[in-house]
């Protein structure tokens, strides 16, 4: 019996070791940063039917990425107007092209996964969120399902060695996506986001793109107002605020931060004292 025993979990060790997913990397920074083609089971392949490799154009894939957005009523406080997106310009500078080879490259047993850091600072405070995702295609579907959905990253992971810890810590909110025109969500999970492919979101992305200006007056890219020859111009930092507020809307905006739950309550005791130190 004893025998029987240890035959069979040499037999299911042997099992286990027969399938070692292989990783090949397409871009990396070497830190939190990449795009790689990672092997999965075969009963994996088959049940999520991908159709790899898949063409998909960068253009297509920046106005995917630039779409994905969160739902306003979790994260931000009363008065924010703005759609809150899950991809920032340098992040879909980064993902895009290398996603686009990626899937290029793929084989039908292989899934494409990505890892990006967001660095969002908030007014002064320091707000790094991290996504991390298993991509495929299946019938002209794009699946997009997050092992990390604009988790918030804390710690030191400026220093060599703590992002593996920094990343298993990092803390998600049970988030919802607002959904937008060629998107909707996964069957079975909530953090699955399936985007159509036949949808053209290329040209989604040249409408929402701004206009910026450099200090002679030239322009960058055309916004939709464009399109109707009314040109708008909005500043390089997109942002309307006082460049030099005082300390009462410091203080102001520090509240809301703290009741909106988006800083700890040490964050808010460590600024306070560094704003007050200004009176």
């Amino acid at each position: 019996m004893k025998k029987i025993i240890i035959i069979a979990v040499m037999l299911s060790f042997v099992s286990a070791l027969s399938f070692a997913a292989k990783s090949t990397y397409v871009v990396t920074d070497h830190r939190l940063n990449y795009v790689k083609i990672k092997e999965v089971k075969e009963s994996v392949a088959e049940s999520r039917n991908m159709n790899h490799p898949a063409e998909i154009s960068e253009a297509q894939m920046r106005g995917i990425l630039s779409s994905i957005k969160l739902s306003r009523r979790n994260l931000i406080g009363k008065g924010e107007e703005k759609d809150l997106l899950v991809f920032n310009e340098p992040s879909v500078n980064f993902l895009a092209p290398a996603l686009v080879k990626a899937f290029r490259d793929a084989t039908p047993k292989d899934e494409v996964v990505f890892s990006y850091l967001v660095k969002d600072p908030i007014f002064i405070l320091r707000n790094d969120r991290i996504n991390i995702a298993d991509l495929w295609v299946s019938n002209n579907e794009l699946h997009i399902k997050f092992q990390k959905l604009y988790a918030k990253v804390t710690g030191d992971i400026d220093k060599k060695g703590n992002f593996g810890r920094a990343v298993a810590n990092a803390q998600g909110l049970r988030l919802d996506f607002e959904l937008g025109a060629g998107q909707k969500m996964g069957i079975d999970d909530p953090e699955e986001l399936v985007v159509d492919l036949n949808h053209n979101f290329s040209e989604q992305e040249e409408l929402v793109a701004v206009t910026t200006t450099n200090k002679s007056g030239a322009s960058g890219k055309k916004t939709a107002a464009d399109k109707s020859e009314n040109t708008v111009i909005v500043p390089a930092d997109n942002s309307t605020a006082d460049e030099n507020p005082s300390v009462e809307q410091r203080l102001i905006k520090l509240e809301q931060l703290k009741k909106d739950k988006l800083i700890t309550s040490k964050e808010y005791n460590e600024k306070r004292k560094e704003i007050l130190k200004d009176l």
